[in-house]
Parts: C-alpha cells; structure tokens; sequence
C-alpha cells in the first residue's frame, strides 16, 4: 500500500483526517509473511544435522566404535518415523497435506538418518555382501515406499535419483555430463529407456489418479533425462544422428503438450533451449556430411544462423508465453 499517495489525497482533501488515520494505522501494524524463511531454515537445519552426524562419525569412529554409532542413528531413525507415523493423515491416492509445519522436515530428516544407517552397514558389516545393486535397490524401494506413505515429494525425488543410480546413471546436472559414458551407445539407450519409464510413472500417476501431484516431478526428471540422452545419441561418432534428433523432437512434442495442459511455462522452456541445442547440433553434422565447398561461405552462415536462430527463439518464447497466459483463461 502506498502511504504517500493516501497522504497526498488526504492534504488535497480528498479523504478525511480519520480515514487517513484507520489506514496509516493498518499499514503499520500489518503482519507480514516468513513461511519461506522458515521453511528454509528448517531444511538447512536438516541438512546440517544429516551432515554433521557424517562428520561426528568420521572424526569419532575409533572413540566411540561402530556399534554405538549404528545404535544411535537407528535410535534417531526410528524416533523420526515413529513421530511421523503417529501425526500423519491417513493414507489417500490424492494429495494429503502435512498435519503439521515440522511434519515434512521430520520425515526427510528420517529418511536421510535411513540411507545413511543402511550405507553404514553396508560398508562396515557388508550386510548385502557383494550385492551391491542390492545395496542401493533397498534404499531405493524404502525411499519410494516412504514418498507415497507419507505424500513427500523431496522424498519422491530421494528416489529417482536412487533409482538412476540403481541403474547406473549418475542422475545430476553436473556428473551426468562429466563422469558418466555417453559415448557409449548402450549407456545411452539404458539412460534413454530409464527416462521414457520416468515420462510414463508421470503421465499413469495423472490418468490413473495415484498421487497424481508426483507427475510433474516424474516428468521433469525424465524430460531433462530424456534430452540429455538423445542430445549424446546426436554425438554419437555414426550415421544415426537423424535418428536421435527425430527421437528429440519427438520428445519436444509431448511436452509442448504437456506444457499447454499444465499451464507450465517451465517445460516450455526446457524444451526450447533442448530442441534448439539439438536442431542445430544436427544441422551442423548434416552440413559435416555432405562436405560442402566453400568453407568460410558456411562459417559466415554458421554465425550468421546462430545469430538470426538465437533471437527466434527468444522471439519463439515470448509468442509462447503470450500463448500460455490467453490458454489459462480458457
């Protein structure tokens, strides 16, 4: 509320003395919202607490031994999912809200002190032996089986990215480029097919109505998957590279759609920049391959294309934007 305004129209005469008190009064004593930095700081305390028992663990395992360690962070864990299994609303295929506002924190603080408590285990008495794809597949189904018992998507997420690590994909931004084979064409069709099995989790958890708020983080796991992997099939030192950018396309196509039916300006963009990127990585291997004379003539048009390219998509997105806003109002 703009109090300067009201005093101009008060000294112009336009509202009384009283009015301009009630509203000054009102501004004053407004109450304002930090749901947010609460929320913030309650998951940096979780994420200090997980990180600090590792710490404590590394620092004291030769004082304190490993029985008593594992004690405690069962005893912990336990705690957390005894609190969470008594204040949780009983169990429905729709969204159910927290009972309450530590709720979500308690829960992701049990489930955190339950992947490290099985890793420890793991490593210190080889509970799963030379199994390690065990390993990680009983976390896994633990974290998925807690994510739809408790309706926690930062669980949900805990999960996929197990899931990719079951698989053998490394399910980050940064090593998903760096450490993981995508010169490989098997890799890249297993990350491809565990992308497609993402996609579709997304779109039954809708049709079927099973936790139907988890799809869009399904689909935005398998989207930024599912790029990542044609977009190295493009790479692939090979004459399949059309193939891979059809594939791409493909994928840019259901989630255009996705994007007008979820009113998600977000997948609009993913799919921009990945189909851009794409496009143009296979331009300049169709180029590569018919050989064409007159090098500088398409250096001069490769930079002339990315220039004129680049300000179409911007062009491309603000359409879109505009597109998205007249649907919403359908």
């Amino acid at each position: 509320m703009d109090l300067n305004r009201f005093r101009q129209h008060y000294d112009a005469g336009l509202i009384t003395e009283e009015s301009f008190k009630k509203v000054t009064l009102t501004e004053s004593t407004r109450h304002f919202s930090i749901h947010w930095e609460l929320r913030s700081l309650l998951y940096l305390g979780i994420l200090l607490v997980s990180g600090g028992l590792g710490v404590l663990v590394y620092k004291n395992i030769n004082t304190i031994g490993h029985d008593v360690i594992i004690g405690l962070i069962a005893l912990a864990c336990a705690g957390c999912f005894y609190y969470a299994s008594k204040k949780k609303r009983p169990f429905a295929w729709t969204k159910v809200d927290a009972p309450d506002s530590l709720f979500d924190y308690i829960v992701l603080l049990a489930c955190l002190l339950l992947i490290t408590l099985v890793a420890y285990v793991q490593f210190q008495y080889s509970l799963f032996g030379t199994h390690y794809g065990l390993a990680v597949f009983v976390p896994m189904a633990l974290l998925f089986a807690c994510a739809y018992y408790f309706d926690h998507l930062g669980i949900l997420s805990m999960a996929i990215t197990n899931l990719a690590a079951w698989v053998g994909i490394a399910l980050t931004p940064l090593t998903i480029l760096q450490a993981n084979a995508f010169q490989d064409s098997f890799f890249i069709v297993k990350a491809l097919a565990l992308s497609v099995a993402l996609i579709l989790a997304g779109w039954a958890s809708r049709v079927l109505q099973r936790k139907a708020h988890f799809s869009f983080t399904y689909h935005n796991f398998g989207a930024h998957l599912f790029f990542i992997s044609t977009y190295a099939g493009l790479l692939l030192p090979d004459d399949s590279f059309p193939i891979w950018w059809l594939m791409m396309m493909g994928g840019a196509y259901y989630f255009y759609r996705l994007a007008f039916k979820d009113h998600s300006f977000y997948f609009l963009v993913v799919l921009a920049l990945y189909g851009y990127l794409g496009t143009s990585t296979f331009l300049i291997r169709s180029i590569i391959a018919l050989q064409p004379s007159g090098d500088m003539v398409w250096v001069y048009g490769g930079i002339l294309y990315f220039i004129a390219s680049a300000c179409g998509l911007i062009f491309l997105l603000i359409h879109w934007h505009k597109k998205l806003k007249a649907h919403a109002h359908l």
